[in-house]
């Protein structure tokens, strides 16, 4: 395991023996001091390479959160006293703000072995993944799909899955037999909720299958929502060091 060392914040680092990724979780309610909440947040943000977490970070907005959490990547080269690399960062409503060992949660590097990554692809559904399981207990999803050559080779890198936003218009614009306007349109009116759009989607029906899209979202979607756009820092950090 890395030598790596979190900056005493007063969180607690969860290192695993093997792995290169530690989780450092901060709990305010346990140690309420703004300056000191704000410097860590400052510190995190400053050792992440991905712009948009890094914004993310910076923000602290009101409500404060019950707690932090990051995913910190260490190398073997580093020296003593390095920070890592963040990788990833949420924050944790107070009905969430609890010790994942003590709740009998698996911490990143834990699942990641459950998950057995192969290849890049796998290390970037990682993260996303891993959220999935926290927030419904399963540790990988089911998908039970009727089979199909150009499907599952759409989806070939996501393990069949319907994961990604260029996936889902792409699915929506072949299998709908709609152009990429359309299909783009057709995802963001799905996704803000808007009422008619779920029957357009029953409607449009893939020749192949005689599937109706909204068939295939339900077989091959874990969240029936996209991931968005891969992390490819994330993912090409754990996909270079992570064993």
């Amino acid at each position: 395991m890395a030598t790596g060392r979190m900056p005493d914040f007063g969180g607690q680092l969860a290192p695993k023996p093997g792995g290169r990724v530690v989780q450092f979780r901060w709990n305010y309610g346990d140690a309420g001091d703004a300056s000191r909440y704000q410097r860590l947040r400052a510190v995190l943000a400053a050792n992440t390479p991905n712009p948009w977490l890094r914004t993310l970070i910076s923000q602290s907005g009101e409500p404060r959160p019950g707690s932090i959490e990051a995913v910190i990547g260490l190398l073997a080269t580093d020296q003593a006293g390095a920070f890592g690399t963040v990788l990833d960062f949420v924050e944790i409503d107070d009905h969430r703000a609890v010790d994942t060992a003590d709740a009998g949660e698996l911490t990143f590097d834990e699942w990641l072995r459950e998950f057995h990554p192969v290849g890049r692809d796998d290390f970037l559904m990682a993260l996303p993944l891993y959220h999935l399981y926290r927030d419904t207990g399963a540790l990988l999803p089911t998908i039970q799909a009727i089979p199909d050559q150009w499907l599952d080779a759409v989806l070939a890198n996501t393990r069949g899955m319907l994961f990604w936003t260029a996936q889902w218009i792409e699915v929506i614009r072949v299998a709908g037999n709609v152009g990429g306007q359309e299909a783009l349109q057709l995802l963001r009116a799905y996704q803000l909720g808007q009422s008619d759009t779920q029957a357009v989607l029953e409607q449009l029906r893939y020749f192949a299958t005689g599937q109706s899209l909204m068939q295939i979202i339900n077989e091959r979607s874990p969240t029936g929502a996209s991931f968005g756009s891969p992390d490819y820092l994330a993912g090409d950090w754990l996909h270079q060091h992570w064993s």
